[in-house]
């Protein structure tokens, strides 16, 4: 089963942030996997079951909660399907009372609801990770200078 097709399943909303919305805003931008940031207001054992349940037999390569290696825990559930699939609970320092208002400003798209561009900038900033910082600043200069 695709990503897409996964995806196509889920009955509860979800906003597709990272490098594939800007992609889906436009902007010439290698995709590598699809970052769905699953309602966050559904209790947790609510969306741990959503997930387990749209995914199926996939291998989840992580999964909310677990050890991230890094000395915290894993924000999202990443499933190995095509593309890779990342199922993400805590967003940056999103809490999970903004969800409501960014989904109201999403703009409609062929994988579902995209996150508006400035979501997307905050959220490669606060990612903390040179890799991000580095798409922050490209996607920067993208827009000032098309």
């Amino acid at each position: 089963m695709s990503a897409i097709a996964i995806l196509g399943e889920l009955n509860h909303r979800y906003l597709i942030v990272g490098s594939t919305a800007i992609q889906l805003h436009g902007f010439n931008w290698g995709q590598r996997d699809i970052d769905a940031w699953l309602d966050p207001t559904i209790p947790v054992d609510e969306w741990d079951a959503l997930v387990n349940h749209v995914c199926r037999n996939h291998q989840k390569v992580w999964t909310r909660g677990e050890d991230n290696g890094r000395g915290g825990i894993q924000h999202s559930t990443r499933i190995a399907c095509k593309p890779k699939l990342d199922f993400i609970h805590q967003l940056g320092e999103f809490l999970p009372s903004d969800f409501d208002a960014v989904f109201d400003r999403s703009l409609i798209s062929e994988l579902g609801n995209v996150a508006p561009l400035d979501v997307v900038l905050r959220m490669k900033l606060q990612a903390n990770r040179g890799k991000d910082f580095r798409h922050f600043m490209k996607l920067i200069q993208m827009i000032t200078n098309p």
